[in-house]
């Protein structure tokens, strides 16, 4: 019993640290998404399962999309030219296998008929069971045809 106030306060000490790098953390993303934004890059994530998508507004930008605009998994692929679909699969199937980082230069193809190149990261992200549940892309355009 009279070790008990040294448990606690190790135990109080252990949670204070956890919190202080949740924190950190938090402000750090915070930081890294302002970045992101100033830099112009487009940026997503999207979930395997359902094919859901968060992006921000320069993504949709990326693909021609308006800032109000609805854009999902569905209308990313499809404005991609075709004969980059598949590679753009292999590599993040690649990516998942590898728990690498994918990056792929392709062409998509807006609704007003404009071919933009697009240079593209994208890291798989992982659940407990050590599975890939979402990936976190990145892209940018690099030229207009």
């Amino acid at each position: 019993m009279g070790d008990e106030p040294d448990n606690i306060i190790f135990l109080l000490d252990d949670i204070t640290s956890q919190i202080f790098l949740k924190k950190i953390s938090e402000q750090a993303n915070e930081v890294l998404l302002n970045a992101i934004e100033d830099t112009g890059l487009g940026y997503t994530i999207v979930e395997f399962a359902s094919g859901e998508m968060a992006a921000n507004v320069q993504m949709k930008q990326n693909y021609g999309y308006g800032e109000s605009e609805r854009f999902s998994y569905k209308d990313l692929f499809a404005a991609i030219l075709p004969e980059f679909r598949e590679k753009i699969k292999l590599a993040v199937d690649e990516a998942v296998r590898s728990h690498g980082i994918y990056q792929a230069q392709y062409q998509v193809k807006w609704r007003d008929g404009s071919i933009h190149w697009l240079k593209a990261y994208g890291k798989p992200v992982y659940d407990a069971n050590g599975i890939a549940s979402h990936i976190i892309g990145f892209n940018k355009i690099i030229s207009v045809d």
